[in-house]
């Protein structure tokens, strides 16, 4: 179990302009991702006044470890919270001589839902796992990840079996045209057609890495004429949805090559056709180095605030993040008004890396942090931010002394305000993932 401490930190800014990219994202309900959901619902207060704080009514008011018969871990992004304050969790399940892609569901106090197959639902496709997670409407969920090397997307009921009806057995798969290597790592639907629409990233025939994308039917076919290639540079690694935006366009997210080192990128997909544009590219001869975006957010007004890593070619980083828009023509400027000169940069340890975001109702955002430390370990730390990104406080778990490693993988808001923490840790005890709930007043 684990508890936390609030502590004020300093914010630590570094002067940088023009264009940006971003990272990862799980989808949740009809194309809001986990980082774009957002509740109008007022929570509860904290009871010391802090700004943010454990919510008590979650396992006694600690986080919760959790692991599946010592036989389980959990996939980068893959959290999303019911309307009725269930946790569903994106996954996989290993076998004594393979690994299956699972999704894992707990009841609103963190304790196992066993109303789900038993407490998850286990794909048995070789070499499975699941990356992110999609909630419908009808209480079913969108599952999607890799199989083998095979980007992998399978539907799964309320009731943790199989959708029929979606490809085989409730699974389909597919390399967009790559060599192999595909994982898709984003989600979102349309709720017109009810069409799924994956991103990630495969390996092709030019070398390295590239971002792919796709459309499927609810039958589970992808669509031919809808364009799945990547864009035409050197290297673009690390792609996802980040989500669709106020008109209806699909942004992707990732990091560009450019010969040297690794600018961030966002790519603007017409939902019909596919064709792409390129929406920004951050990148600054002042501040040379690599920046990589793992995570974003849509705004109201159509700006997107990003987040990643920022810092010299092959690291040591710091958090990098960045408020680009609204749009002018072809390109998502960044907005000079936000930190400094479009960017804010966190630094905690010897090297910062944030994979997730989210906004919440008032404007402000909670980054999370995976903080390398001077010991070679990795601490969670979870950062609230105004909307002029600037840092407010900050919150770090403190664990029993068996679990000397954690490291926060994705926030996502639930329909009361609150904000669901996916971690995960390792020590004495093996490695296991952590849930906890934020009350942020």
């Amino acid at each position: 179990m684990s508890r936390f401490a609030v502590v004020a930190q300093t914010l630590v800014i570094v002067a940088l302009g023009a264009c940006g990219r971003l990272g990862f994202d799980s989808i949740e309900v009809d194309g809001s991702t986990g980082s774009d959901a957002t509740s109008d619902a007022a929570p509860a207060s904290c009871p010391g006044g802090e700004l943010l704080c454990l919510d008590p009514s979650f396992n006694g008011g600690g986080g919760v470890s959790v692991h599946h018969e010592d036989n389980s871990t959990f996939g980068y992004q893959g959290v999303a919270v019911q309307p009725d304050g269930k946790i569903v969790v994106a996954g996989q399940v290993f076998t004594a001589n393979d690994q299956h892609a699972a999704v894992f569901r707990f009841n609103e106090d963190g304790t196992t839902d066993t109303s789900f197959a038993g407490g998850h639902f286990e794909l048995p496709v070789s070499l499975g796992s699941t990356t992110s997670v999609m909630l419908v409407p009808d209480g079913s969920i969108v599952g999607v990840g890799t199989a083998g090397g095979v980007g992998l997307i399978f539907w799964v009921e309320a009731d943790g079996t199989s959708r029929t009806s979606f490809g085989v057995n409730g699974a389909t798969s597919s390399n967009l045209g790559t060599d192999d290597s595909v994982t898709f790592n984003g989600i979102a639907r349309d709720p017109a057609t009810g069409d799924v629409f994956v991103g990630g990233q495969g390996h092709v025939n030019t070398g390295g890495f590239d971002i792919v994308y796709g459309r499927v039917t609810p039958q589970g076919d992808f669509v031919s004429s809808f364009t799945t290639t990547h864009q035409a540079l050197a290297l673009d690694q690390f792609g996802s949805l980040l989500g669709i935006d106020a008109t209806g366009k699909i942004d992707l997210v990732g990091q560009s090559f450019n010969g040297a080192d690794f600018d961030g990128l966002i790519q603007h997909v017409d939902p019909g056709t596919g064709a792409e544009t390129e929406w920004a590219d951050f990148t600054d001869a002042r501040l040379p180095g690599d920046f990589r975006y793992l995570s974003g957010v849509h705004l109201p007004d159509g700006s997107i605030v990003a987040t990643g890593n920022i810092g010299p070619s092959g690291g040591p980083y710091n958090v990098g993040i960045t408020k680009l828009g609204p749009s002018s023509g072809n390109m998502l400027p960044p907005d000079m008004s936000f930190g400094t000169a479009g960017l804010t940069t966190l630094s905690y340890g010897v090297s910062d890396e944030s994979r997730s975001i989210v906004r919440l109702a008032d404007g402000r955002f909670l980054v999370g942090v995976r903080v390398n430390t001077a010991d070679g370990l990795q601490h969670s730390t979870i950062v609230l931010v105004d909307p002029n990104g600037a840092e407010l406080a900050s919150i770090s778990p403190a664990f029993t002394p068996d679990i000397v490693d954690n490291g926060v993988l994705w926030l996502t808001v639930d329909a009361q305000g609150r904000v669901v923490v996916l971690g995960d840790v390792g020590g004495t005890i093996g490695p296991e993932v952590y849930l906890s709930r934020l009350i942020v007043p």
